[in-house]
């Protein structure tokens, strides 16, 4: 579990001035040791990163912002839908992140708030 919350601290920290520049405060990673699953939340989207490089996280924060904040005024093309599918391919449901956000206190679990709550 301490690698783990290592990676979640590295995480946060890596993602801070992205968030700082789109001023989303409601952000968090989320780590379990049960299963040990990893998941991006960021405005109440969950992705799925378990076992992804602090790289990698980077570039799901990335394609959450161009689907939330590029995406919403703009028209991709033809190509529309096969590019937000692959953009969106790790997203959870709502349903799975509110699971996951309400379980996370659960014993062997950690949830606390990133961003400017944390």
């Amino acid at each position: 579990m301490d690698k783990l919350l290592a990676k979640r601290n590295e995480v946060l920290n890596a993602i801070k001035p992205i968030m700082e520049a789109f001023k989303i405060s409601d952000y968090d990673y989320i780590v379990k040791d049960f299963g040990q699953t990893e998941t991006l939340v960021i405005n109440g989207t969950g992705i799925g990163c378990s076992c992804n490089s602090i790289e990698a996280i980077i570039n799901e924060t990335i394609g959450y912002l161009f689907v939330a904040k590029f995406k919403k005024y703009r028209y991709l093309g033809s190509f529309e839908t096969q590019t937000l599918k692959k953009v969106t391919e790790y997203w959870l449901s709502e349903r799975q992140t509110a699971e996951i956000i309400g379980f996370s206190d659960r014993e062997n679990d950690i949830k606390t708030l990133g961003g400017t709550n944390g």
